[in-house]
């Protein structure tokens, strides 16, 4: 995760977005591998997702801010969280400037 522009982005929301409800890459011709993270908002609570974000923009070089609880808590007010018609490998996350 060193150096990726999700977890350096101004804004957390993306990364905490895929903390809470998981993310697929897509299998493409280059890459048929399909790897999955799993969600973790079920088990984790706001402050807990707060500081696995926190070390993970922290962390192998990465120089992102920090999260608070509070900011978990804003997320689903910015995105939407996906549904069974919407499957998380087509979650659009974007970067926030």
């Amino acid at each position: 995760m060193a150096g990726n522009l999700v977890v350096e982005a101004d804004s957390a929301q993306s990364v905490v977005a895929i903390v809470l409800w998981g993310s697929q890459t897509p299998r493409t011709r280059a890459t048929p591998a399909q790897l999955s993270m799993p969600s973790l908002g079920w088990r984790l609570s706001e402050s807990e997702v707060a500081e696995v974000v926190t070390f993970v923009r922290s962390s192998w070089g990465n120089r992102a801010s920090g999260v608070a609880a509070g900011d978990v808590r804003d997320v689903p007010a910015g995105l939407e969280k996906p549904t069974d018609s919407a499957p998380r490998n087509r979650l659009s996350l974007q970067l926030q400037r």
